[in-house]
């Protein structure tokens, strides 16, 4: 994997961790959330294993059946996306 991409994607895993630890202390305090779109989106973009860590060690959003359902789905995309283009298993 090109260090370059390593880079980006620890980068979007901590902002994704950060982006959710930050709407549940702000949900704590019933300040001004996060836009569930904006938690997906940081997922889309590659921090999806930092969503979901977030997810279990502040128990944040693990009510909603959109976010326990399609955050993992986007880790599995990108664990066979990293098979696919970065593993020697299917060269």
């Amino acid at each position: 994997m090109p260090d370059w991409l390593m880079f980006y994607l620890l980068a979007a895993n901590a902002y994704g961790f950060l982006l959710c630890a930050l709407d549940k202390g702000r949900a704590r305090r019933h300040g001004r959330r996060v836009p569930e779109r904006q938690l997906f989106l940081a997922c889309l973009l590659g921090g999806c294993f930092g969503v979901y860590l977030s997810m279990m060690v502040c128990r944040h959003k693990i009510s909603k059946a959109r976010f326990v359902w399609g955050v993992p789905f986007f880790c599995a995309v990108y664990v066979g996306l990293y098979l696919y283009f970065f593993s020697s298993f299917w060269r």
